[in-house]
């Protein structure tokens, strides 16, 4: 029962630093402004010498408006543009994969003056 109970701990505990080990790699700068009724984002995604896949959403409430998508290699840079209504709030999202794995999802919110 010992063995089993080492062996899961020690299979969670190489989950936990794999996560992490992708986390201490990535950068991930999500930017968002308004020029008045514009939303205009950009989001910087950067990897030390790895594959990078990353999607950007604008979000309003639980309403998706509009999402883009890139990848490259180190860095990449996504931008984007939506038509946004003044006095609501606008959140956005990126999520993606570096090396092909998952790295935690970076969010900026504001409200559109």
């Amino acid at each position: 029962m010992k063995k089993i109970a080492s062996l899961l701990l020690c299979m969670c505990m190489g989950l936990s630093l794999t996560a992490f080990a992708v986390e201490a790699r990535v950068g991930c700068a999500p930017r968002l402004s308004f020029s008045g009724t514009t939303a205009n984002i950009e989001v910087t995604v950067q990897g030390v010498g790895c594959d990078i896949e990353a999607t950007v959403q604008l979000w309003c409430g639980n309403s998706m408006l509009d999402s883009w998508e890139g990848s490259g290699r180190t860095a990449i840079v996504i931008r984007g543009s939506a038509e946004v209504e003044r006095g609501k709030t606008y959140t956005v999202r990126v999520n993606g994969t570096i090396d092909g794995e998952s790295f935690q999802e970076a969010t900026i919110t504001k409200k559109c003056p």
